[in-house]
């Protein structure tokens, strides 16, 4: 997820170079994932950010907590990428959290 253009479970295909972190430079096979970066906004209670992340992971979406208010989504090719959209537009505008695609 900290790669940009790449997704949850891709095979990729890496350049390595000794005492260095390996470079990607090939998407072997995409695994249909989509990415997306949410942060809760800081007036956002506690109970909404639960219940927020509670709604996606009922629709499928895993997730990960990168920072403080800051996770990462999930979401598989079998779960309606719209549908998730149009949920984080609705918290968006109820002042829970800012999204950013990350593809």
């Amino acid at each position: 997820m900290f790669v940009s253009g790449l997704h949850p479970l891709d095979i990729v295909r890496c350049e390595e170079t000794p005492g260095m972190k390996p470079k990607v430079v090939e998407v072997v096979r995409p695994s249909g994932y989509k990415t997306i970066g949410v942060i809760f906004r800081e007036e956002a209670s506690e109970d909404e950010c639960v219940d927020a992340l509670f709604a996606l992971s009922k629709k499928g979406v895993t997730f990960e907590k990168a920072a403080s208010l800051h996770f990462f989504l999930a979401i598989p090719p079998n779960v309606s990428y719209p549908e998730i959209i149009s949920f984080l537009d609705q918290e968006g505008e109820q002042g829970v959290l800012d999204y950013e695609e990350l593809d």
